[in-house]
């Protein structure tokens, strides 16, 4: 029987049938013990509700968002369970699926790194559907795959062939086993008496050898190869300082400093210091999604492998570290700040 995933679903109350109406499509894997469903309303009456569903989203390995203008609009959802859901999937702890319940301005930066579900980015109440079932069957489907990849791998050898019964070897078979045996121990003994002589002639030629030939030898003999440790060139990365019309409030960001490291698999860890400061409004949030990285060999955009959504207060000056994974052929690279071309550093590594 495989092992149960923990599966929690983040829904606004104004969705409570259609929560109900994916739970049902859902039946089949829970009856079937591939996954265990949690949400709020299976709480007990009295218990802590914050408490229990921060436990329950620290377990829980895949993660269902139903998006809607109601969960969207709740300050609890964003601030709380969407925060929390997507710390443990940019920690890679768990997979957050944002699922599109209902029309409405969902590409918001949080969420654009994700897939949403359904595939074709259609809401599951949206006309184009032949019903809501068509749409909750291939999100089904989709939660079914991201399952399985967290199941262990079960045993496929056939029923038929693990239920074969092994007949004993004839007592002749033993007889020729014992005589195989014999002749392999005889030819051991053999090999090892004639090696004798030549691992003493060895022996003895060293031995005879001059110092000033030994010391050649010694001096010609193939030395182990080094890992040629990268610097990170930060001399071109300028402060960058964003006007009041980009997002209407003045902020300005200084790199203080990066290192690169190695982390096997043909990959290194780039780690930037970021400066940070808002001067045109009371406060902002510092969040990973501000930072792309981009480069010649790649076909698109870099999101930083760490999250980060920190509060800035414009009377104070705030470092946080920015950290990509990079391929290890890659020398030249770019850090897009907040997705405008213009606004970016350039680095190089040596």
């Amino acid at each position: 029987m495989p092992t149960k995933i923990n599966l929690f679903i983040a829904y606004a109350p104004e969705d409570e049938a259609l929560k109900e109406q994916l739970e049902k499509h859902l039946a089949v894997l829970k009856r079937q013990q591939f996954i265990e469903i949690w949400h709020n309303r299976r709480i007990e009456v009295g218990a802590d509700w914050s408490q229990k569903i921060s436990s329950y989203l620290d377990t829980a390995q895949i993660i269902l968002l139903l998006i809607s203008p109601d969960f969207l609009a709740s300050d609890y959802l964003y601030q709380t369970e969407l925060k929390a859901a997507l710390k443990k999937h940019y920690g890679r702890e768990a997979t957050v699926l944002p699922i599109l319940l209902r029309p409405c301005l969902w590409q918001i930066p949080e969420l654009e790194m994700l897939t949403p579900l359904p595939l074709n980015q259609k809401a599951v109440t949206d006309s184009t559907w032949k019903d809501t079932d068509e749409a909750f069957q291939q999100i089904a489907e989709e939660i079914k795959k991201e399952a399985m990849q967290y199941l262990p791998l079960q045993n496929t050898k056939p029923a038929q062939q693990a239920n074969q019964e092994i007949q004993p070897a004839p007592t002749n078979n033993k007889k020729m086993l014992m005589a195989g045996l014999a002749i392999l121990l005889l030819l051991a003994v053999l090999f090892l008496v004639i090696l004798n002589p030549f691992s003493a002639t060895t022996t003895s030629n060293n031995n005879n050898k001059e110092p000033n030939q030994t010391r050649q030898e010694a001096n010609t003999a193939p030395t182990a190869k080094t890992k040629t440790k990268l610097t990170l060139d930060i001399s071109a990365a300028a402060p960058i300082t964003l006007a009041p019309g980009d997002f209407q409030y003045e902020r300005e960001y200084s790199e203080v400093k990066g290192n690169v490291q190695d982390i096997g698999g043909g990959s290194n860890l780039i780690t930037l210091t970021v400066g940070f400061n808002y001067k045109g409004i009371l406060n902002d949030l510092l969040e990973h999604h501000n930072f792309r990285l981009i480069a010649p060999e790649l076909k698109g955009e870099v999101a930083p492998s760490n999250f980060f959504n920190e509060l800035v207060d414009s009377k104070e000056y705030k470092e946080h570290e920015v950290k990509f994974e990079l391929s290890n052929t890659i020398r030249k690279f770019s850090v897009v700040i907040e997705g405008k071309d213009n606004k970016k550093w350039d680095f190089s590594m040596q």
